[in-house]
């Protein structure tokens, strides 16, 4: 149960290096790299290079921050902001490039990919083109990560109520039951979770998924929007959640997909991610309190 973080913003502000670098040193053990997401764009980039130029920019990349002591716990493949909202003109290059980014994560040595699932433009006059898209894709994903080594995991999407696409458990259940595969699972993210579902849900959800659980994916909110707040900082219930997850005995990384302080001053910066840290680290307490 390493201590991990999302390495997006702080890596943007930083570069890959200095960025794993001062993650190391605020205390994470781990890093949730981002890099394949944060590329991604229709119209060219890094996802236009030839294959062996792609996996060696990314394998260049997992050395660069492996060299700091930090492990590559996972990694967020290519999405659009949820919901999703992709064109059928978009779909096959995307398809695409999620596939791209496995094979990625496996050069990088990273165990753990995750996913979003397909929301097309249209999926609230029929949202059963989301899910058939999003099954026969995961089908897909949960082989070639088999063939690799690794393990994909469909993140849960946030919104309005439970009406969007792959947002509660029911719908995670009903895929896990069709696939049945030993390299696909769930990531779950608590931030969308508390938007979506009715206040107070997000325990018993947890406890529902747990044991499909890759990795999660942890911040807070005020219910209404995706905020990225660090735990603590919204309205879940973090002791509830956290005996969840223990009692379900998740074992897997402690890791943030929070905000840093965008605007503050390095110093600031990094008090910010020592402070996180220290809130990772009472989540992991609280979890292996309640395996006990």
């Amino acid at each position: 149960m390493k201590l991990s973080i999302e390495s997006g913003s702080i890596m943007d502000r930083y570069g890959t290096e200095e960025g794993a670098r001062l993650i190391k040193a605020a205390g994470f053990e781990a890093v949730d790299y981002t890099g394949a997401n944060s590329t991604f764009c229709y119209d060219g980039g890094v996802f236009a290079l030839p294959e062996k130029e792609f996996l060696d920019y990314f394998e260049k990349e997992g050395r660069k921050i492996e060299a700091t002591g930090l492990e590559l716990g996972q990694m967020h493949c290519p999405a659009n902001s949820p919901p999703d909202r992709i064109t059928p003109e978009q779909l096959t290059y995307f398809t695409a490039a999620v596939k791209r980014s496995l094979r990625a994560a496996a050069v990088m040595g990273i165990p753990i990919a995750v996913v979003h699932p397909v929301i097309p433009v249209g999926w609230q006059e029929n949202a059963q083109i989301s899910y058939d898209i999003t099954d026969r894709l995961c089908f897909e994903y949960a082989e070639l990560a088999e063939q690799l080594g690794i393990t994909v995991a469909l993140e849960n999407m946030p919104g309005d109520d439970t009406n969007v696409p792959y947002s509660y458990d029911a719908q995670f259940l009903n895929l896990l039951q069709k696939l049945k595969s030993p390299s696909f699972g769930i990531c779950l993210d608590t931030g969308h979770a508390n938007w979506a579902l009715p206040k107070g849900k997000l325990p018993d959800m947890a406890r529902t998924l747990v044991p499909h659980l890759a990795c999660v994916h942890l911040h807070d909110n005020g219910g209404t929007w995706d905020n990225h707040f660090t735990p603590f900082g919204g309205t879940i219930d973090w002791n509830a959640l956290c005996v969840a997850l223990g009692e379900g005995g998740y074992s897997g990384n402690i890791n943030l997909e929070v905000h840093p302080a965008h605007g503050a001053s390095d110093g600031l910066f990094f008090k910010t991610l020592e402070y996180q840290c220290a809130v990772a680290a009472e989540l992991r307490d609280k979890i292996i309190a309640a395996q006990k």
